[in-house]
């Protein structure tokens, strides 16, 4: 059983649904593996930030056995009695690894998020479209383009695999990437995007969840040098100085 996690019955998320191309990556390595991933013992979650009470109670509640494929936590204490009944195949960055251990699951190695799995099975050569992208949290409201200076709002919603494959290349031909949802931010860094954290000037209170700081060292940025944008020009000036400042 492969878990998605999906906001209603009409669309998708993005971010949730590039696992699906990730266990066709998976399969293609493995040479065969159907029947692995449709094993009605477990529950696979082959991306997201997953690593949480909520997943693993829901899974172990049916009587199956939680596997995380290199997932992420959520910034919550995850509690030892059902940390160690899953099995974790790596984990996304170090924030997840120190949880783990916190809740006696150690020696799970770092490898990064599984979307980058999804992008190199894909093999995609996105064609530049000149665009500067405010892209929402799936449950975010806040999509005033006008205060951002961005082109254009695209919601992280999709139906089929080409939806998912179309979105990917869209955001991979762009210019820059301002958004709330991490798996756009995700994408943008795989192709070489220039991409800044969204979050508009009233709600920069709020601070920045525990999941940004776990993928961005993932790839090399300090937790302190990681903030919040409000605009297309402040994310080029952080990316500017967290990406290309010697």
């Amino acid at each position: 059983m492969i878990y998605e996690w999906r906001p209603n019955d009409e669309y998708r998320n993005y971010g949730d649904a590039l696992g699906e191309i990730v266990i066709e990556a998976l399969v293609d390595g493995l040479g065969s593996g159907e029947e692995l991933f449709n094993s009605p013992r477990v529950m696979y979650f082959p991306i997201g930030s997953t690593i949480d009470h909520y997943f693993l109670d829901e899974a172990l509640l049916q009587e199956l056995t939680p596997i995380f494929i290199s997932c992420g936590w959520r910034g919550e204490e995850i509690a030892p009695e059902t940390a160690q009944q899953a099995m974790y195949l790596g984990c996304r960055g170090p924030g997840t690894q120190g949880a783990l251990e916190r809740a006696g699951v150690s020696n799970i190695p770092v490898h990064g998020d599984t979307a980058y799995i999804a992008f190199d099975f894909l093999q995609l050569a996105p064609q530049k479209n000149g665009k500067t992208l405010l892209i929402p949290h799936i449950n975010s409201e806040e999509c005033a383009v006008g205060e951002t200076g961005a082109d254009e709002v695209l919601l992280p919603r999709v139906v089929t695999r080409q939806d998912i494959v179309d979105m990917a290349s869209y955001i991979g031909g762009s210019d820059l990437v301002l958004s709330g949802a991490m798996h756009a931010c995700i994408t943008a860094h795989a192709f070489g995007v220039p991409f800044g954290i969204h979050n508009p000037e009233k709600n920069k209170q709020g601070g920045i969840h525990e999941k940004w700081y776990d993928w961005l060292e993932s790839i090399g940025v300090a937790r302190e040098d990681v903030q919040l944008s409000s605009s297309v020009e402040e994310a080029k000036e952080w990316h500017s100085k967290v990406f290309y400042t010697a």
